[in-house]
């Protein structure tokens, strides 16, 4: 199925709009369940309570930033097939492809389709 202007622009504003609900809700979450992961990590490989050793601050902010990647690609790509799914029901609809022009309309097959039965 070929995919033109509406459901590729609004993949486009579903992916910004996922992008911008990671900036308000899923940067400090992402951060906190990755540094948490880290910790539980290094605790494994350097003993439960933590020194201030370089390896397990490493460890740990590296899971940080994977679970703050993860979090905002996630939050990205769900946004933009959210946005993609509706704008592909949005040209399904034929009245709005004939308002864009991207297709012709369907006209009404009889030659009395404009008559009324009051007329």
């Amino acid at each position: 199925m070929k995919s033109d202007g509406i459901a590729k622009n609004a993949a486009y504003v579903g992916a910004g709009s996922g992008f911008t609900l990671f900036a308000i809700i899923g940067l400090f979450p992402g951060s906190i369940i990755g540094g948490s992961v880290g910790v539980k990590i290094a605790g494994v490989f350097f003993g439960s309570p933590l020194t201030s050793q370089l390896l397990p601050r490493v460890i740990v902010a590296v899971s940080m930033l994977l679970g703050v990647l993860l979090s905002g690609s996630l939050f990205v790509i769900f946004g933009a097939i959210a946005g993609w799914m509706v704008g592909n029901m949005i040209e399904a609809f034929p009245i709005i492809a004939y308002f864009t022009g991207s297709r012709k309309s369907r006209k009404a097959k009889g030659s009395d389709s404009r008559k009324r039965d009051s007329d």
